[in-house]
């Protein structure tokens, strides 16, 4: 017989399923799996958890973290953009120069975005 909690567990490819599944709306599932990579060396994101601590305590908390990342990198992103807009309308910077920026800093800015 099971006890209740413990005795089940997630890998951590059902793990990834349930972020990816959460996820898979606001971005590309391949900057979903380097996210859960990242945070998974940090060990904020176990490789395995039980069935009952994920739906009851971890799940929501992970997933919670990963949305504050997801909405920084968006504002972060968006600002980014919106300066390059401001430099290509402004006729008094030339044009080399907000070219040389989004060149060198796109990278950076638009890495996990759609």
């Amino acid at each position: 017989m099971l006890d209740y909690f413990g005795s089940i567990t997630m890998d951590k490819a059902e793990i990834d399923a349930e972020i990816i599944k959460y996820f898979k709306s606001q971005m590309k599932q391949t900057s979903i799996v380097k996210m859960i990579e990242k945070y998974r060396k940090l060990e904020f994101i176990h490789p395995e958890y039980s069935v009952s601590g994920w739906h009851m305590f971890h799940g929501r908390t992970v997933v919670d973290h990963l949305q504050d990342a997801v909405n920084k990198e968006s504002k972060r992103t968006e600002s980014f953009l919106a300066l390059i807009y401001s430099l290509e309308k402004n006729y008094d910077i030339p044009h080399d120069l907000y070219e040389i920026i989004y060149k060198k800093y796109k990278n950076l800015f638009i890495s996990q975005l759609y």
